[in-house]
């Protein structure tokens, strides 16, 4: 057959032609042999590497996906468990990942376990206590703690019904943040679910605000690890606070209030022929000052203080400029409407996902041309102009309509987030807008920047992310 499921056009009868006539379908499997199971001395220098084969191809497999099937090898009988913990949310591999290193920091006094090596897996997994730990947490079909656990985890970030975040925002925090979701995960193991309605919120808008702004997420836990150990509420200021103790190289970025933030971008980017990179804040701005309150540099040298405030705001205007989870998290209602329980995209650029990364500013007037001013060019490409759109909805719209022609009906503007203010911009913005074009550059401007501002402000004042930081 020559027609292809991705063609906008197809109907039921199609999509059925296409199955029916497939042939034959191959489906990998990763066996292990029993070789695999030698510890490493036995081995000598093999690599503990497996490989898959279809057709012709070879697919490396290493890291988690061994380590799973090292454990399926050792306990066949709990592979459909095992696959069912993550709720489609977590890869089997990861789920087993998880458990073994929840496993080993219980066997460990409750310490901070890094990730579990293939070598090291495959010893501990022969080694009594460990085995019987992870028997135990994974249970069988009648018990399951880490069924218990990962169902609490996931629903608690899922928040429905509450604050709904989309299915697929929840697998890309825990696929690309494990340490937090780890962190999550060993709270919940020891303090058990927490019905509190304030308490979960606040929980979710910690994780959601380490898994934007946080630059090293392994460092984080590790250094909370044993406050949560001992009965410590991570999302408190004091254990927060740990991500700022090296004042001069702070893992977290530290928060701006919406309102500074807004007031700031707008009152200069105008002003500076190099738009964001030209946007550092002066000595006596609202952000430095708030700066100093966050990292307590009141007694310092002014021009240390002035090195790390140009450090941070790089950190964090870079983190936020195209933080596309936020823009998800704005449009959640359109995204959890139209897409329902969509969670399969295994990071947020697949192509595979039912939406396009829509740019309102269409992103060929601007790309590859001449005479565009560099404002222009450089918040295109910012949260502020993206937009998740179905496919068919992007693919029957033309490139060459104009920001007021695509918002210009009610419904379009609310799932793409533009508040009634924010149109008054975009609807002024009818062309192409060329670079000697001042008053156009600026509308644009304010258009782009207003949204990307109320994009970072909803998540924030949703989950009262100020009560958390020093904001």
């Amino acid at each position: 057959m020559t027609e292809t499921l991705n063609d906008a056009s197809f109907d039921d009868d199609k999509f059925f032609a296409v199955i029916k006539n497939l042939q034959e379908v191959e489906i990998p499997g990763i066996i292990v042999q029993k070789e695999i199971l030698k510890d490493e001395d036995e081995q000598a220098e093999e690599d503990p590497t497996l490989f898959v084969r279809l057709n012709s191809s070879g697919t490396r497999i290493a890291g988690e996906e061994l380590i799973y099937s090292i454990y399926k090898a050792s306990f066949p009988e709990a592979k459909e468990l095992v696959e069912n913990i993550g709720a489609s949310f977590i890869a089997p591999s990861l789920v087993i990942s998880l458990i073994a290193r929840l496993a080993q920091a219980e066997l460990n006094d409750g310490h901070y376990q890094t990730s579990i090596n293939i070598n090291d897996f495959r010893k501990r997994i022969k080694e009594p206590p460990f085995k019987q730990k992870m028997k135990e947490l994974i249970g069988d079909n009648t018990n399951s703690p880490s069924t218990n656990l990962f169902t609490e985890a996931i629903a608690l970030i899922r928040s429905e019904g509450v604050f709904d975040i989309p299915p697929v925002l929840v697998k890309s925090i825990i696929k690309t943040s494990p340490d937090l979701f780890l962190m999550l995960l060993q709270w919940l193991k020891l303090k058990g679910n927490s019905k509190d309605e304030q308490t979960r919120k606040r929980i979710l808008a910690t994780i959601t605000a380490l898994h934007f702004f946080c630059k090293d997420k392994t460092k984080f836990t590790r250094d909370v690890w044993q406050d949560i150990s001992t009965g410590a509420e991570f999302w408190t200021k004091n254990t927060l606070g740990k991500a700022f103790i090296n004042k001069k190289k702070p893992i977290m970025y530290p928060l701006i209030q919406p309102e500074i933030l807004r007031k700031h971008l707008i009152l200069h980017a105008v002003e500076h022929k190099n738009g964001l990179r030209d946007l550092c804040p002066d000595t006596d701005s609202d952000i430095m000052q708030s700066y100093k309150r966050i990292l307590h540099f009141d007694n310092a040298q002014e021009n240390e203080v002035i090195d790390l405030a140009k450090q941070i705001w790089e950190n964090f205007r870079n983190a936020l400029f195209d933080c596309k989870s936020l823009v998800l998290f704005a449009q959640r209602k359109y995204i959890n409407e139209r897409f329902k329980d969509f969670n399969q995209m295994e990071t947020l650029q697949d192509t595979n996902a039912p939406w396009d990364w829509d740019h309102i500013y269409p992103i060929d007037w601007v790309k590859s041309k001449q005479n565009i001013h560099y404002n222009t060019r450089h918040w295109t490409n910012s949260i502020g102009n993206f937009r998740a759109m179905s496919l068919e909805e992007n693919r029957s719209e033309s490139n060459r309509l104009s920001p007021k022609e695509r918002l210009a009906d009610d419904k379009v503007r609310d799932q793409s987030f533009i508040t009634h203010k924010n149109w008054k911009d975009w609807e002024k913005i009818s062309g192409k807008i060329n670079g000697d074009n001042k008053k156009m550059v600026a509308i644009h401007l304010s258009a782009v920047i207003h949204r990307f501002c109320n994009i970072y402000e909803d998540w924030y004042a949703t989950l009262n992310i100020e009560e958390l930081f020093d904001c």
